[in-house]
C-alpha cells in the first residue's frame, strides 16, 4: 500500500523536476499541471486503498485526496518558485567573473 501512495505522491515532483532541467520558468499553466497531476495521483492511491483496504468511509477517501492532491501541488510549487528566484541571484555570479 505505501508504494501506491509514493507513487501517486512523486508523480507531481518528477514533471517539476523536468522542468527545472529545462529551466523552464514557472507560470500559471505550469502551476495548473502540478495540480491536475497531484489530485489524480492522490486520487489513484486514494481508490486503490479504498479497494484494497474495504472501508466503508469513501467518500472521505476522495475528498481527502483532493484536498491533499491541492496542497501538495501548491507546496511544490511554491518551493519551486522560490528556487528559481535563489538560483537567478546567486546562481549567475561565477558568469561575471
Amino acid at each position: 500500500m505505501s508504494l501506491v501512495i509514493l507513487l501517486g505522491v512523486l508523480l507531481p515532483v518528477i514533471y517539476l523536476m523536468v522542468k527545472v532541467v529545462s529551466n523552464t520558468y514557472i507560470n500559471k499553466q505550469i502551476v495548473l499541471y502540478t495540480m491536475v497531476i497531484a489530485v489524480i495521483g492522490m486520487l489513484i492511491s486514494a481508490i486503490t486503498m479504498a479497494l484494497a483496504g474495504k472501508t466503508t468511509h469513501v467518500p472521505y477517501y476522495f475528498i481527502a485526496s483532493l484536498l491533499v492532491g491541492v496542497i501538495w501541488a501548491l507546496i511544490l510549487c511554491g518551493c519551486y518558485y522560490y528556487y528559481q528566484k535563489l538560483n537567478d541571484t546567486f546562481g549567475n555570479k561565477n558568469k561575471d567573473m
